[in-house]
Formats: C-alpha cells, sequence, structure tokens
C-alpha cells in the first residue's frame, strides 16, 4: 500500500460577512472573528468531502434565500469528527456516516433530536483515462492497475471501498491512500492512479464510459447523517439550516446531484433547541 505525498486536506471555508478563523489554545479551540459588521451570524458547517460541491450549491441557495452566509469546513468525516471532539466550534454536522453523528449525540456534543439522513451516496470507480468497455471487478485486476481510496480509518467511502476490494478478494498492495475522496479524486485527475473509488456525486457530470458503479451486493447505499451540534445550540440560524436541507426544495437539488433521498420525513431541528418553525 502506498501512501501518496500529499498535504493534508485544508479547511476551505466560504467567505461570510463575518470573518471567523479557527484558533488553538490552552483549553482547546476557539473562534475568532475579527471586520464583523451588522449582518446576520454565520453558520458553521463541517462537511464530509464527498459532498462539499454539493453543500457549496445549497449554502450559496441558503444565504439567497434567508440573507445567512454559511462558512464551510471541508475534510474527511473522521477528522471532522476529531475536531468537533476536541473542541471545535461548528454549528453543524454534514457526515459521510450515521457512526459519528451517533456518537457525537451520545457523547453529549450535539442536541439530542436533530440527527437525520440527508443523502444516500454510492461508491464508484471512475478511470478517466479508460475508453474501452471495461467493468468491475475486472479491471481492478489487470496488471500493473494502479487503484486509490480513501482512509478507511476516517472516510467512510474508503471503508466502503477496501470493503468492496476485501469482498473481490483484491489485495491492491500498490493502492494509494487519501486523505478524504477529494484527494483521491485529485489522484486519478492527475494520473497519478488508473482507478479511483470516489462519491457518485463527485463525478455525476463526467463522461459515463469513465465510472463503473459499485454492485449493491458489494457496497450498501452510503447513509450520510446530518445534526445539530452544541455550539450551534443557542444560533437559530444553524437550525434554520438544517430545516432548509429538509426542504423540498434542497433534496432535489441533493437528488440532482447525484445522491438517492433517504426515505420518510426527516424531524424538524426546531422542537429541541427552541427555535420556531415557520
Amino acid at each position: 500500500m502506498v501512501q501518496l505525498s500529499w498535504s493534508r486536506a485544508p479547511v476551505r471555508r466560504r467567505r461570510p460577512r463575518i470573518r471567523c478563523g479557527l484558533l488553538a489554545g490552552v483549553g482547546g479551540a476557539m473562534l475568532a472573528c475579527g471586520g464583523a459588521d451588522s449582518g446576520p451570524v454565520p453558520v458553521q458547517v463541517a462537511v464530509a468531502a464527498n459532498f462539499a460541491a454539493t453543500a457549496d450549491t445549497l449554502a450559496s441557495l441558503f444565504e439567497g434565500e434567508t440573507g445567512t452566509p454559511v462558512s464551510l469546513a471541508v475534510a474527511s468525516t473522521g477528522s471532522l469528527y476529531a475536531q468537533i471532539v476536541n473542541g471545535a466550534p461548528h454549528h453543524v454536522f454534514l457526515s459521510a456516516d450515521e457512526d459519528r453523528p451517533r456518537r457525537l449525540e451520545e457523547a453529549g456534543l450535539a442536541v439530542p433530536g436533530t440527527r437525520f439522513v440527508y443523502a444516500l451516496g454510492q461508491l464508484v470507480a471512475f478511470a478517466p483515462a479508460r475508453d474501452d468497455d471495461w467493468t468491475l471487478p475486472a479491471a481492478l485486476r489487470e496488471p500493473g492497475v494502479r487503484l486509490a481510496w480513501a482512509d478507511p480509518r476516517i472516510a467512510p467511502y474508503g471503508a466502503a471501498a477496501r470493503a468492496a476490494l476485501d469482498h473481490w478478494r483484491i489485495v491492491a498492495s500498490d493502492g494509494a491512500v487519501g486523505e478524504s475522496v477529494g484527494h483521491v479524486l485529485q489522484y486519478v485527475r492527475t494520473g497519478a492512479v488508473d482507478v479511483a473509488f470516489v462519491s457518485r456525486a463527485q463525478v455525476i457530470d463526467a463522461d459515463g464510459a469513465h465510472v463503473r458503479a459499485v454492485p449493491a451486493e458489494v457496497a450498501d447505499p452510503i447513509r450520510q447523517a446530518a445534526l445539530l451540534l452544541e455550539p450551534g445550540r443557542n444560533t437559530p440560524e444553524a437550525a434554520e439550516f438544517l430545516r432548509f436541507l429538509q426542504s423540498a426544495g434542497a433534496r432535489s437539488v441533493i437528488e440532482a446531484a447525484g445522491y438517492e433521498l433517504a426515505p420518510g420525513v426527516p424531524a424538524d431541528p426546531s422542537p429541541a433547541v427552541g427555535v420556531g418553525g415557520g
């Protein structure tokens, strides 16, 4: 297995009207803000890398509808989870799994009753240099093929990819491991590897000849959960953003981006945090 020399996933943030930074200090992390105007409080959202582009679209729509800016911190689910456990002041967590949001709720680091599945993701293999009629898993067994997947310890899509390779009994000793699916997508697009395991949403606009879905019997849909974190308990804008994610308009954007929608109507987060509906 090869760990490519790639910088650790940076925290990317939209530029809200209030400029904030995450500072490390004695006793944990704190949010330092400066240059504030009289605008609304920006919603601080920690978002899994696979959902970054979709979250950016949704953030723009939310700001357009409400006037409230959204700041996105993008990294692997496991990295964001570690930030939250260590005191990062995120208001909302858009995870790429259900397990870590559940653990945060159980640990008292999230507001009970606000967790819901906002998207069902699909694992795919992406090979942008292939123009032939390639298939899975045969293409992964070809001599010299270079594979990449996200770190299974911190990235749910990486865990699903590793499980698929194990199911197919593919050792892939020369595989490259990235911190997140965002890094893995860069690997394959720059030619560092031949085939990368990513989210379908990340390559929704790619030529279909370059994408192969991992069969459902090999990789279940990846249930991605959202919830309100404790730092957002007294921030009405954060609960409003979660309600927005549950709206028909937001769900149509999520579906168009390449995700499936979880059945049923998710719970409104407002009763748990004392924010009125409307």
